[in-house]
């Protein structure tokens, strides 16, 4: 994958379950990538911030009486984008519920590497920015 192909917003998928001594970088071996839509081309994504609510292991406190928690597979997954458009900052939220991209991934063949998934295919149902 050369950098001309790398201008949209991306979430490159590593399999971490094997050890290895590599530094994880845009040109390893990913599994997939999750594509996102295109920006303007005035607007340059700076950064993106990925994190889940609740926390994999998180468990509410047994004395605390909480009325409902979410079971591990509904957990939501917030992806903040930065960009930059004439030299001014933005963030988009993107919400997307685990499952969602976990069934894509888990989908894909075993042994498969570098599979680009698009926009159109696993974000526009089930995502919401």
């Amino acid at each position: 994958m050369n950098k001309d192909e790398v201008a949209e917003p991306r979430i490159f998928v590593l399999d971490i379950s094997k050890p290895s001594t590599f530094k994880a970088t845009l040109t390893a071996d990913f599994v997939c990538v999750l594509g996102f839509p295109s920006f303007d081309l005035v607007v340059s994504p700076v950064a993106m911030l990925i994190r889940s609510d609740p926390s994999p292991e998180w468990k509410p406190n047994p004395e605390a009486c909480v009325p409902f928690s979410m079971a591990h597979g509904q957990r939501l997954v917030l992806i903040t984008t930065l960009v930059e458009e004439r030299k001014k900052k933005f963030s988009y939220d993107l919400f997307a519920p685990a499952n969602i991209l976990i069934s894509y991934v888990m989908a894909l063949p075993p042994q498969t590497s570098r599979r680009i998934i698009n926009w159109d295919t696993w974000g526009l149902t089930g995502t919401r920015f």
